[in-house]
């Protein structure tokens, strides 16, 4: 593992619930000596990614410049922003935009429309890896090999078991996802909400985020969901066609 990759897991450590920890708590819960999270510590204090607070430390205000900065800079979000606009103004729903990077797949922007759905899952947190209308298509898009990498690795937990007990079930659950080229979550992420979610392609087919209309399921009635199913993979395709252009 490279120094950056430690480093990594040093700001990985902080959370809602743990916003100050002291470096000798970081050396205990990653397996380093003191010495090693000292200078981790330091580093990453020197860089502005950490602060100081008496003997503990938090994340630094740098991280709020690089966020500042990427709002304004990533290609996905800057392709998709207006359509997104459009669209939850002409369906009143809220659309999310998620990107994915390794084995995460976080929601990277929501316009909100006139009606809004209880989302819990705001910019930045990521979400289930197999649980929700975002994820799923995602995972569609993925290749094979990464596709049956996944299963092996979380085989055993919950959501994977509720999908299938075995990976010939498990592919063809996301095949059928892919054909389809949109899949609908009921409920699966929050309570009284669905999902309507169409893959981000990048110039090899493999999903690099996906975009999504999200509306109270009491408004289910009220929407042809095949036809917004449509709308959405043609404006998931456009975002795709603008960022690989």
């Amino acid at each position: 593992m490279s120094q950056l990759q430690k480093l990594i897991q040093v700001l990985d450590l902080f959370s809602e619930t743990e916003t100050r920890i002291a470096a000798e708590e970081i050396a205990e819960r990653l397996g380093i000596s003191r010495p090693t999270a000292f200078r981790y510590v330091k580093q990453l204090c020197e860089v502005g990614l950490l602060v100081r607070f008496s003997r503990r430390y938090a994340l630094g205000a740098r991280i709020i410049q690089l966020d500042h900065r990427i709002r304004r800079s990533d290609p996905m979000l800057l392709a998709a922003r207006d359509l997104m606009a459009q669209l939850a103004q002409v369906t009143a729903c809220a659309v999310v935009l998620s990107s994915v990077y390794g084995d995460r797949i976080i929601n990277i922007h929501h316009e909100a429309g006139r009606d809004i759905p209880p989302i819990s899952y705001e910019r930045g947190q990521p979400l289930p890896l197999f649980r929700g209308a975002a994820p799923k298509i995602i995972l569609a898009f993925q290749p094979r090999r990464t596709l049956k990498r996944r299963f092996e690795v979380h085989r055993d937990e919950p959501d994977v078991k509720a999908i299938a007990h075995e990976w010939e079930g498990f592919y063809r659950y996301f095949q059928a996802a892919r054909r389809r080229g949109y899949y609908i979550s009921r409920e699966e992420l929050d309570r009284s909400v669905v999902g309507i979610a169409a893959p981000i392609l990048n110039e090899a087919r493999t999903a690099i985020g996906c975009l999504q209309l999200v509306f109270d399921a009491r408004r289910e009635a009220l929407i042809h969901e095949e036809g917004a199913a449509e709308l959405m993979v043609k404006c998931a395709a456009e975002i795709s066609e603008r960022i690989n252009r």
